[in-house]
């Protein structure tokens, strides 16, 4: 395989990365929906589920601590991340943020000209990395807020048939 379709590959490997990483955005986004919705019901309807007795109290309690772990994790997932693993060798052409430290349009430009095609294929690479530790590590923190909103949601349903009984 030549420099130039090892390129084409590791962008296509670059890409699927990108989309798992706003894979991840996409389901935390609907679970926090979901944990929107749930707590939204039990904040409404605080004391009259507090009157019920100290199972529903406990239940409350339970339900609480999981939400608020749930959106650590979740905003964790959301937080940004900014490459730290790139090696100082590559010309750093593909993330906007090294490119953003150029001084000058001119300056990405003539390094960008100037690049040889193994030096770009050495960029990409390093971008596939870096992207799928960025991925990795979105969804280590998706599958921690997920068994969060399990137990909210457990506690939840739990409660609304407290309520409803």
């Amino acid at each position: 395989m030549n420099d130039k379709d090892k390129i084409d590959f590791a962008w296509k490997i670059l890409i699927n990365n990108q989309d798992m990483v706003k894979f991840a955005d996409s389901k935390i986004k609907f679970l926090l929906v979901i944990s929107g919705i749930s707590t939204t019901y039990v904040l409404t309807n605080f004391n009259s589920l507090l009157l019920i007795g100290l199972p529903a109290q406990i239940l409350i309690g339970v339900f609480l601590i999981a939400f608020l772990l749930f959106i650590v994790f979740a905003l964790l997932t959301i937080y940004p991340r900014y490459a730290s693993n790139t090696d100082m060798s590559v010309p750093k052409l593909i993330y906007h943020h090294h490119v953003s430290q150029r001084n000058k349009a001119l300056e990405y430009r003539t390094d960008f000209k100037e690049t040889e095609e193994n030096e770009f294929l050495d960029d990409v690479l390093y971008q596939v990395y870096e992207v799928s530790k960025i991925a990795d590590k979105k969804f280590r923190y998706y599958n921690k807020s997920g068994i969060f909103i399990g137990i909210q949601l457990v506690a939840f349903v739990v409660i609304c048939v407290f309520k409803i009984l």
